[in-house]
């Protein structure tokens, strides 16, 4: 489906409803919406939503050398987080 210039996907769609919802970029619910609302909005309707996060997570890794507590398409972290003693 074209939407303008652009093919509209699964991933783009996903994109937009975040990028529209109200409240989704507060910095305190960011993490937990985009895990637990968008990411399974994503899943539902992205087809290759797998390897989508797993290639977001190796750009992250090589790109600033940073991994995720909570990553891409868990449903939950699977430790808690590290604090500096």
């Amino acid at each position: 489906m074209l939407a303008g210039n652009k093919e509209l996907s699964g991933k783009t769609l996903a994109q937009h409803l975040k990028g529209w919802t109200p409240g989704s970029p507060l910095w305190y619910s960011k993490l937990a919406t985009d895990r637990l609302i968008f990411d399974n909005i994503q899943s539902m309707i992205d087809p290759d939503y797998r390897s989508s996060f797993a290639r977001y997570e190796r750009r992250m890794k090589k790109n600033f050398g940073q991994t995720f507590w909570w990553g891409p398409g868990d449903s939950a972290p699977k430790r808690g987080p590290r604090l500096p003693q």
